[in-house]
């Protein structure tokens, strides 16, 4: 049963409107937490301690910025997605637990993949010496 190229546009066009308004509803902490605290935990079953109130209150602690580049993190996806917000582990094999986690943007997270936060931070400091050369 295919549809012409009216119906698959219009159809496209619904979905992706009521994505967009699912997104615009997620632009609090609160609710982006609770929309991801059941992957976290899925993800880290055996090292995860995280409470909803202990992640919001990193989120104030760190005001809503990116704890390795200080940037403003944004809770909305959209055309804005590397600075939008990821929730990062500091040394991923530790999983999630309290003290190992921190607020940081998507790109920051997707650059940082599997290092600790110090061996990152040598592979950046090894990108601006070749960059300054």
């Amino acid at each position: 049963a295919s549809r012409c190229y009216s119906c698959e546009n219009e159809s496209y066009y619904k979905r992706r409107k009521c994505y967009v308004a699912k997104i615009r509803a997620k632009e609090d902490i609160g609710s982006f937490i609770q929309s991801n605290f059941g992957g976290w935990r899925r993800k880290s079953p055996k090292d995860f301690n995280l409470t909803k109130g202990y992640l919001v209150a990193l989120w104030n602690e760190q005001q809503g910025r990116c704890f390795y580049t200080g940037e403003a993190i944004l809770l909305k996806r959209g055309k804005h997605k590397w600075k939008s917000v990821s929730l990062d582990r500091k040394i991923p094999s530790l999983g999630y637990i309290c003290g190992n986690v921190v607020w940081t943007t998507y790109l920051t997270n997707n650059s940082k993949n599997f290092r600790s936060t110090d061996e990152f931070i040598r592979f950046c400091q090894m990108v601006v010496e070749k960059a300054s050369r």
